[in-house]
């Protein structure tokens, strides 16, 4: 694990810019429900 953020209605963005280039796959969740999953390409 890179970063791990807690988020609220008014703060929805993570900071990725100190994270190299490359495949980072994310996993949003809610008490432990998975509500997202996905990747991003940082070029």
């Amino acid at each position: 694990m890179l970063i791990q953020s807690n988020l609220n209605l008014s703060e929805n963005t993570i900071d990725i810019v100190k994270l190299d280039k490359g495949l980072y796959l994310y996993r949003i969740s809610v008490n432990g429900t998975l509500l997202k999953a996905g990747k991003i390409v940082k070029q």
